[in-house]
């Protein structure tokens, strides 16, 4: 695909991507922002032009969106904390979570994650984009190192009582993905197998021709 980077053969291969008609209905799915506003999907990664039709921005705009489970899951929790120890430069990283967007202060507060957080808790955009449900739990992965599974879900559990949400974190059998938008395409996708299946951080780094985390 033009204007997609090169990915080392270390990296993990893309999975396949969705259609241009996927794309085109994914785009006009609405998601929501911390404050309940509607905001099209495509406005995270559409190239913007300006007044001449030309790109704002020179060079390739890269934007990584990284759909997580529901807003209570450790595992997924884990992996947002570890993500958060990165300053991207001339890239975007997104979050998507598929409960109620009420929570996304308190996950963006306890997570320490910079990068914006948004919610689609219809489960609309995941089904569009080839993500599925299960609750198999799959094998530990290396972004979390340091915690079990048990201490994870226990932590899960303590946030769905503190937050005063319990109802509102989310399909818990929905499992997300990452997508690496190129120019406003999809250049590399990776779909959750299990909900302990996101992609590791160091093989996301490699995918978005980053050097250094």
């Amino acid at each position: 695909m033009a204007g997609l980077p090169q990915v080392p053969s270390s990296a993990p291969p893309s999975e396949d991507r969705p259609s241009p008609e996927a794309i085109a209905a994914a785009g006009e799915t609405t998601i929501l922002d911390a404050e309940g506003n509607k905001v099209p999907f495509n406005s995270l990664y559409e190239v913007k032009k300006n007044e001449e039709g030309a790109p704002e921005v020179v060079g390739d705009v890269l934007t990584a969106v990284i759909f997580i489970r529901h807003f209570y899951c450790g595992a997924c929790q884990a992996y947002v904390r570890s993500l958060a120890q990165t300053t991207l430069t001339n890239r975007k990283l997104i979050i998507i979570g598929c409960g109620n967007p009420v929570l996304i202060p308190k996950y963006s507060s306890d997570t320490s994650c910079p990068f914006p957080i948004y919610a689609e808790p219809t489960g609309k955009l995941y089904s569009i984009l080839g993500m599925t449900k299960t609750l198999q739990q799959g094998k530990m992965p290396k972004y979390m190192e340091g915690q079990g599974v048990i201490s994870s879900t226990l932590k899960g559990i303590w946030h769905a009582l503190s937050w005063g949400s319990p109802l509102s974190g989310g399909n818990i059998s929905q499992v997300g993905g990452e997508f690496l938008f190129v120019n406003g395409e999809v250049g590399w996708c990776h779909r959750m197998k299990t909900t302990m299946d996101h992609v590791e951080v160091e093989d996301l780094k490699k995918v978005m021709g980053l050097s250094e985390w």
